[in-house]
Parts: C-alpha cells; structure tokens; sequence
C-alpha cells in the first residue's frame, strides 16, 4: 500500500478536499494492518493518531470510532472511520451498529466488483462472437435469437451496410 486517501469537507463545507496520508500513519493504518476495531474517546490524546486532515481542513476531532470490512473469503477490503459523536464518546452500540454496516458494505462491494466482471466477461464474450467468420446464431428456448453475429447477419441476406455506407446492423438485431 502507498497511502490512504479521502475526500473531506472543509469546516465550513464549502468544497471538498482530498487528504492523503502515507499508508504507515494514522488510526485508519492500523486498523488496515491489524483488522482490529479502535474506539478512541481522545484523539489527541492517542499516539497513533494523526492530525493532518485536521490541520487541512481547520476540524478538530475529538473521538474516532474505526473498522474494519471483509469480503466474503475474510480479507480485508477496507475500513469505516466515524468521528466526532455529537454527544460523549463512541459506545459498544455505535461498534455493534457499525459492524453490522460494515459487513453489508463488504457483500455490495464485493458484488459490484463481481458484477464489473460479469460485464468484462459479457464484453469480451461479444468481442469474440464478432471475430468469428463462422456464422453464430444464439436463441433461447422459445426459439427467439438472442445473440448473431455479423457472418450470420451475412448469411441471411441481411445487409450490414447501406447504400448510404451507414451501417444497418442495429436493424436487423
């Protein structure tokens, strides 16, 4: 890892800006390299904590509430940090909540990037299908086409370009 990144609010929300800390500093560090929770009721008072975003952003945070989320095969994918509790310090009902939240975070990070695959996939299945010079033609069990390929489009007599030189493929799919 090189460094952990985040996009903040500046104190008065006017814009927001990008801190990034190296990826050997700071709560969000140690809970990345421990997959331990931390609930720290002073940050300043903490050694581990780091006041960069703070000095960035004009906050001063008072209390931080980090976890940890895993994926589904137990690694970890990434870590939720909570700061300032609006009134005292973090309780073990905020790490219980937060846990809950963490781990419906890892299975839909988890299924966006399965997802992201399925569509490479589906794409590069269709690269493929086009490249072909023997006809293709796919259908599913009411016998409808649902996938051909342009030698098919060919072999039917359907053309692919106009007279116009457009091309007439979208047409005949």
């Amino acid at each position: 890892m090189g460094e952990l990144w985040t996009k903040v609010a500046t104190v008065n929300d006017t814009k927001l800006i990008e801190v990034r800390i190296p990826s050997n500093r700071g709560i969000a560090y140690y809970v990345t390299s421990t997959g331990q929770a931390l609930n720290i009721p002073d940050a300043y008072q903490y050694p581990r904590f780091d006041p960069t975003a703070d000095n960035k952003t004009g906050y001063i945070t008072r209390n931080i509430l980090c976890l940890p989320f895993f994926n589904s095969a137990g690694e970890l994918i990434g870590v939720t940090q909570l700061i300032n509790k609006q009134q005292g310090s973090f309780t073990t009902s905020d790490e219980e909540f937060m846990r809950a939240f963490n781990i419906q975070a890892g299975i839909a990070l988890e299924n966006a990037c399965l997802f992201e695959s399925v569509l490479l996939e589906r794409q590069y299945q269709k690269d493929i299908l086009q490249s072909l010079s023997d006809a293709v033609i796919c259908t599913d069990m009411q016998g409808q086409i649902v996938t051909i390929n342009d030698a098919a489009l060919e072999l039917l007599g359907c053309p692919l370009k106009l007279a116009n030189g457009k091309t007439n493929k979208l047409l005949w799919k």
